[in-house]
């Protein structure tokens, strides 16, 4: 048997067939272009991620935008930072209180408060140098005089500077607005025997006061801003919406009344001829209250005056005129030094009956000489050419706290 090699074809009549060999292949670096396909699935891919890529960047602006928005609220609505509460020292806190039923202020220590019936007050404070019963020329001088005008209140202080020309004195200063604390009024100053400020204000009911600062520092001892303060404590009292005053400028005499009660009731005032009459509305004015104002000789005291004016024609032995030192109001008020006080009578025995005594003042003029209710005559030294009649009855009709509208009768010409 023959033997086989290996390698050797088997078939030897078939042509031997070469097989190549293979090199083997460089890699390029260069990646293979990816050629674009038409395949419709690879297209919605594409798309899809385009969407989700605007859907994230619109996220991400809200969240930009909000984050933004938060910050500023918080920075606008932040409060800032409220600073502490300072407390001012009042300098007047411990100073001494002055009120009266026009006005009240406040004042420190040291001071004389010297006052008159006539409701008159001076502040004085003598400074260093200032001697007893001389001119005043240190210290600090404050007169407060409530006056009683009438007309324009620019006016009467015309009047004054002109008064103060006059009298002699050199105007320093001109009329002028002022303003005291919450009151506006005028001012002028003048130089007489001293220079002196003059200032007016006024109340909202009508009072008028008419303050003289007469204060000199010629040791520069600050007394101008103790003035200063002293004004600032300045309030007037009489702020009372339900009282009124009353001024005559034909009859020449003023005062003040309580026109509302608490129940409703109120007064009216109605001037008649030389009477002015105060009385509720409820009734007329003839059955009310009233001040009958009467011309008399200036150098005739009260009592003459009534027995020439009111007596005259009947018997001084069957009506007597009795004068009286108190005010015969009933409340108690001080009246100015100046006024005098008078009223007519009937002899008494002593142990007469009111239908006696009645029977008696038939002799005497009527309703001068009365029983049974208040009247009285009153007479200013200050202004004495005129005399008043008071008829007042069994009631009162007010003025202020303890005090009835016949006790603020003023003369004013």
């Amino acid at each position: 048997m023959e033997e086989k090699k290996i390698g050797q074809n088997i078939n030897p009549t078939a042509p031997m067939l070469e097989t190549p060999v293979s090199q083997p292949t460089q890699e390029s670096t260069t990646p293979p272009a990816i050629e674009p396909s038409n395949n419709p699935h690879f297209a919605g891919l594409r798309g899809a991620r385009k969407l989700w890529m605007i859907i994230a960047a619109m996220l991400l602006l809200l969240v930009a935008v909000g984050a933004a928005y938060l910050i500023s609220k918080n920075q606008t609505t932040q409060p800032p930072p409220t600073p502490e509460a300072t407390t001012t020292p009042d300098p007047t806190a411990d100073w001494e209180t002055f009120e009266n039923n026009i006005y009240r202020l406040k004042y420190p220590e040291g001071f004389e408060v010297n006052k008159d019936e006539g409701n008159v007050v001076t502040l004085l404070k003598l400074g260093p140098t200032q001697k007893e019963q001389t001119e005043f020329y240190d210290g600090i001088s404050l007169n407060f005089d409530p006056r009683e005008i009438s007309g324009n209140s620019k006016d009467y202080v015309e009047i004054r500077l002109e008064e103060s020309r006059r009298l002699g004195s050199d105007i320093t200063k001109e009329i002028s607005e002022i303003e005291i604390g919450e009151y506006k009024g005028f001012t002028y100053s003048a130089r007489g025997l001293g220079n002196s400020k003059y200032i007016f204000l006024e109340s909202k009911s009508g009072l008028f006061l008419v303050i003289t600062d007469s204060t000199v520092d010629p040791g520069n001892l600050g007394f101008t801003n103790v003035v200063d303060k002293i004004f600032s404590t300045f309030k007037f009292v009489d702020q009372n919406s339900d009282v009124k005053t009353y001024i005559s400028s034909k009859l020449g005499i003023s005062f003040s009344y309580k026109y509302k009660y608490n129940d409703g009731d109120t007064i009216n005032i109605k001037e008649i001829g030389n009477k002015v009459y105060v009385y509720p509305s409820k009734i007329k004015p003839e059955d009310g209250q009233y001040v009958e104002v009467f011309d008399k000789d200036q150098t005739d005291s009260l009592k003459t005056a009534i027995t020439k004016t009111i007596l005259k024609g009947y018997s001084t032995s069957d009506c007597l005129v009795n004068e009286i030192i108190k005010n015969p109001s009933g409340s108690g008020v001080v009246a100015p030094a100046s006024y005098k006080f008078a009223q007519t009578d009937v002899p008494r025995s002593g142990n007469e009956e009111l239908l006696d005594l009645a029977q008696k003042a038939e002799k005497c003029p009527s309703p001068y000489v009365s029983f049974g209710g208040l009247t009285y005559f009153l007479m200013d030294q200050s202004h004495a050419s005129k005399f008043i009649f008071l008829s007042i009855g069994q009631y009162a009709i007010d003025a202020g706290p303890n005090q009835t509208w016949q006790d603020t009768i003023k003369f004013t010409n």
